[in-house]
């Protein structure tokens, strides 16, 4: 069996949020502001990516604008040599004085998610009461890194998906990427607020598709998250040929790890509450960490997680590309029911 080495990892540095979304998997945490990444202990991270190989990290929360050593985290990956993108809701950067500082000490690339295309889907959607500083922010980041942003498909905005492509793009944004909502677990058990019905996500994303495709003039990524065969088979394809398919993540294919901002070492953040490991505790530098991973008892565990959901998946030529789904879901829904197989 192949050594398990990790390619990207990302660097939760916070739980605490300036919006309060009601699908978000930080809300399971209660977006708490003491969970936060110390400056010593993101180091002693940044060195073990730096040991395994790790060329690019994630930073994300909660929202790691609000992270106070941001800054200087930034500087320290850039002369290491790491690559950073920064996962964030964007609405700090309307702030002229935070902007400008953070020009001094910038990601590499940034990945802003968006939550609302008007004022009272702001509010609404994520209890934003100034809209116009969001689309400031979010202006001026897409002008600065050229960059597309990305937003949830959830059931207080089934029908939005082109009105938010379309505020995206007269934000200057160049791409948009969509994916569902799926449940993560919190007191060990599913918190599926926000979450969809399987064939409605399928009709909601089908019937406004081609809209967003010209909307986007094909710019556009659908990270899907359920099994391939729940969709009609002409619309996977033509994703597929328009390269605009994303499917299994990186929990499925063990390419990435996540660190927690009390150091835990999570294969999923939407599964913060059953940390693989610990830094101190279960690996201290790169050796041990990549010692962890592919140990016999995390091994099992992937193992069992990332089973078929169902029997129908175990010879389908798709499962390899869409890996039956996120598991997550299948804490929420009955996969030998759901999954018609292909």
């Amino acid at each position: 069996m192949a050594l398990v080495k990790p390619r990207v990892a990302w660097v939760t540095t916070n739980r605490s949020c300036n919006l309060r979304c009601p699908w978000c998997y930080t809300k399971g945490e209660n977006f708490d502001a003491g969970k936060t990444l110390s400056f010593d202990l993101a180091l002693k991270i940044l060195s073990i990516i730096r040991q395994i190989g790790v060329k690019h990290l994630l930073v994300i929360g909660g929202e790691p604008t609000l992270w106070k050593h941001l800054f200087e985290f930034n500087r320290e990956c850039r002369e290491a040599g790491i690559k950073t993108t920064l996962v964030t809701n964007a609405l700090r950067f309307a702030n002229d004085e935070f902007w400008f500082r953070y020009l001094q000490s910038p990601n590499d690339k940034v990945g802003p998610s968006i939550k609302a295309f008007d004022a009272p889907s702001a509010q609404r959607l994520a209890q934003l009461p100034d809209f116009e500083s969001a689309r400031k922010a979010l202006t001026r980041l897409v002008a600065k890194f050229n960059c597309g942003v990305t937003f949830v498909h959830n059931s207080f905005a089934r029908n939005d998906l082109v009105s938010l492509a379309r505020f995206a793009k007269s934000c200057g944004a160049n791409r948009v990427g969509i994916s569902p909502c799926t449940p993560s677990l919190s007191d060990g058990k599913p918190e599926i607020t926000g979450m969809v019905p399987l064939q409605v996500i399928v009709s909601d994303v089908v019937s406004q598709y081609q809209e967003l495709h010209d909307l986007m003039d094909g710019k556009l990524t659908l990270a899907l998250k359920i099994p391939l065969c729940l969709w009609p088979r002409d619309f996977i394809e033509k994703l597929k040929e328009r390269g605009q398919l994303h499917s299994s993540c990186q929990f499925q294919n063990r390419s990435g790890i996540a660190f927690g901002p009390q150091g835990e070492l999570l294969a999923c953040n939407s599964m913060a509450e059953f940390p693989i490991g610990k830094f101190g505790e279960d690996f201290d530098d790169g050796e041990s960490l990549i010692s962890l991973l592919n140990s016999e008892r995390v091994t099992r565990s992937y193992d069992h997680i990332n089973s078929h959901p169902s029997e129908k998946c175990v010879h389908c030529p798709q499962v390899g590309f869409c890996g039956g789904g996120c598991p997550l879901m299948w804490t929420v829904y009955d996969a030998q029911a759901s999954i018609p197989g292909w």
